[in-house]
């Protein structure tokens, strides 16, 4: 309901990866549905441009249940007003200087598409655009990362980009298709996967990376050798993958670990002693809700949205976004 694959209007996929994140699905759904009911809906989506016309707070209190609230908001209402003067400044380009007929063409273009969305906040002028202007025309967007804008093109637009997530991120980096940089982000990480990896294999290999970095008991982001089921796990890319960085547990390839993390080991888990944990003291409850991992993963792109956010504020009436999972 909330993610941004099934809906053709690009405003409205924008805004619904904004409200995905840094919260869990069901909230993210929760929101929209909050939107909806007090905005009213239009195919299945919040009327966006009662949204736009709203106060601030209303929105606010409407989404509260995505977290960030007062953030994403914010984010929302400069989004929806930066499209619609966008798109106010086409009209002027194609209308006459009477002041009176801009104002009465617009109405007009307005009410032949009463039944659907505002062609106010459509982006039609970034449908015509190359996927590198396009690219360029979401991240001026307020809050609006690479990632979500990546998130769009490729789903909603059908464009041959390779989206990095944080679950691409870490099967990438684990792969070693990354450069292996000191302190290398997910946006630079994109900037070199775009170029390498084949347009027909982005949006599957994209897909599988991240049913597999959700779903993979040894690959998820909240996962370690200690994890319960660890030793009885197969996972079908072990021989591929070296797995570093913190992992649930304390636990790190290349460590004493490095031989159960990397899914070779065969024995009881180790606790870095050569001996076997008591059973039952040293077993990690293997949490199978998504939900709690994305919550763990989307610190880095909220942390940023937040200063994006700090940034507007200061000086301008329009803010920003985040956003993760599809």
């Amino acid at each position: 309901m909330s993610g941004c694959g099934a809906v053709p209007f690009v405003v409205d996929a924008v805004l619904r990866t904004l409200l995905s994140a840094s919260t869990t699905a069901s909230n993210a759904g929760l929101a929209l549905q909050g939107l909806i009911a007090t905005f009213g809906s239009i195919d299945d989506s919040p009327d966006w441009d009662a949204v736009r016309r709203a106060p601030l707070p209303k929105v606010v209190e409407s989404i509260k249940r995505a977290g960030l609230a007062n953030m994403k908001g914010a984010n929302i209402k400069a989004i929806l007003n930066t499209v619609y003067e966008r798109n106010v400044q086409e009209a002027d380009k194609n209308s006459t200087d009477d002041p009176t007929e801009k104002v009465e063409n617009i109405k007009v273009e307005e009410a032949q598409d009463i039944k659907g969305q505002s062609p106010m906040l459509r982006m039609k002028y970034v449908e015509n655009m190359s996927d590198e202007e396009a690219m360029t025309e979401l991240t001026s967007l307020p809050g609006i990362g690479v990632k979500t804008a990546a998130c769009v093109l490729m789903f909603n637009m059908n464009r041959d980009v390779f989206a990095v997530d944080t679950h691409v991120f870490r099967m990438c980096q684990w792969l070693g298709w990354v450069p292996d940089i000191k302190g290398v982000t997910r946006d630079r990480a994109f900037s070199h996967l775009e170029v390498h990896v084949p347009n027909h294999l982005k949006y599957p290999l994209h897909v599988q990376m991240v049913m597999h970095g959700r779903e993979c008991l040894r690959c998820r982001a909240n996962t370690s050798p200690n994890t319960e089921g660890w030793d009885d796990f197969e996972c079908p890319i072990d021989a591929l993958v070296k797995r570093t960085g913190p992992m649930k547990g304390g636990s790190r390839s290349g460590g004493k670990n490095a031989k159960a993390s990397n899914g070779r080991g065969t024995g009881s888990k180790s606790n870095g002693s050569g001996k076997s944990p008591a059973k039952g003291k040293r077993k990690r409850r293997q949490d199978s809700s998504d939900e709690s991992e994305v919550e763990m993963e989307e610190t880095e792109e909220s942390e940023a949205q937040m200063d994006d956010v700090t940034d507007d504020e200061g000086g301008s009436s329009d803010q920003e976004e985040d956003s993760d999972e599809e």
